[in-house]
């Protein structure tokens, strides 16, 4: 494991890892998130805190911790949203190797010189992250999410269902050039802007998850990810069909162009069914999907015997096809699970 300091190779003041935050009213969570990075076990760092408009609690908090440590940068924005705020957080860490915290969650001591000592020692791998601690609104823990081994997550944009390359935001680490290639975060995909970015990350090389939880993820009512579903879903599917588009060597910029955020994503859909369809079944996943995610409303079906109806008449209409019926016998069984889900937005 690397020690705490500079390496032969910091020559100047440059850090060896930069951790970026985008920060907005988070005055329950932030000095918590922000000490755990300050207080890591590798010391050759930056925290680059970007706040989009936060009122004055939060404000307060971050100006006191940024005049006690010279090493945090914060950046004080105009209200732009979540993923300008990203971005903007992004493009001013000058780090070897960035990585990424979110405003609510807390780094383990180690983290930073764990995912440090791996990307050296593997550099084939273009990101890594690790498994997740999950705690209630008060810090204490409720769940582990913990796998061992250690695992190489496959990137296969074509396989049936699409194989998605996931690291949970917080916990992410890559070099700074692999971050700037990926393109960092793209507003078209709201609410599943990390699940896209993984998807370019891995299209680069290697994505690993370490086994240890190096990040407690706070569940609590204002949790980004529990809001705007509806959004984050149809974010989520278009996603994997721009990383489809992508695999097979296509422009999607009018199909990505046509998103409307928040609004009808059914053009959507449709202009990248007719970019691919000939080339990947969209609709067979589109039907996965939505009994994966046992939200049948998003496509217009009352409830999962409507799905199933649905399901047959497809398998019915393109029979011969192995692993596309794979695909729908897969789906078949999702939509006996639960019954009804109103897809809702928060």
């Amino acid at each position: 494991m690397p020690q705490a300091g500079p390496s032969a190779s910091q020559t100047d003041d440059t850090p060896k890892i930069s951790v970026f935050m985008a920060s907005y009213n988070g005055a329950a969570y932030v000095e918590e998130t922000v000490r755990s990075i300050l207080d890591q076990t590798w010391r050759d760092l930056e925290m680059v805190v970007v706040d989009d408009g936060s009122e004055a609690p939060t404000l307060d908090i971050l100006r006191r911790l940024a005049a006690a440590d010279s090493r945090m940068r914060l950046v004080e924005s105009a209200h732009q949203g979540q993923i300008g705020t990203l971005n903007l957080a992004l493009a001013s860490c000058r780090g070897t190797f960035v990585a990424r915290i979110d405003h609510d969650d807390v780094a383990e001591p180690d983290r930073l010189a764990r995912q440090l000592a791996y990307l050296e020692t593997h550099p084939d791998v273009a990101a890594v992250g690790s498994e997740l601690a999950f705690t209630d609104a008060a810090g204490a823990r409720v769940k582990e999410k913990r796998k061992d081994p250690m695992k190489r997550l496959r990137h296969a944009p074509l396989a049936f269902p699409p194989k998605q390359v996931f690291l949970s935001g917080s916990t992410v680490m890559a070099r700074r050039d692999l971050w700037q290639r990926a393109g960092g975060f793209r507003p078209e995909f709201k609410a599943a802007e990390d699940r896209d970015l993984c998807w370019r990350l891995a299209a680069l090389g290697a994505v690993v998850r370490l086994p240890e939880a190096l990040i407690r993820y706070r569940v609590h009512d204002s949790n980004l990810s529990l809001t705007g579903r509806r959004t984050q879903l149809f974010s989520q599917f278009l996603a994997s069909l721009s990383a489809i588009a992508a695999e097979l060597g296509l422009d999607d910029a009018a199909a990505r162009g046509s998103i409307v955020v928040g609004g009808d994503y059914r053009p959507a859909i449709e202009a990248y069914r007719n970019l691919i369809d000939k080339r990947y079944p969209v609709e067979t996943y589109w039907l996965y999907f939505l009994a994966r995610m046992r939200m049948w409303s998003l496509g217009g079906y009352a409830d999962g015997a409507a799905l199933r109806t649905a399901i047959v008449a497809h398998w019915r209409a393109r029979p011969f096809d192995a692993a596309r019926l794979k695909t729908l016998a897969t789906a078949l069984r999702y939509t006996r699970r639960r019954e009804a889900i109103i897809a809702r937005e928060a």
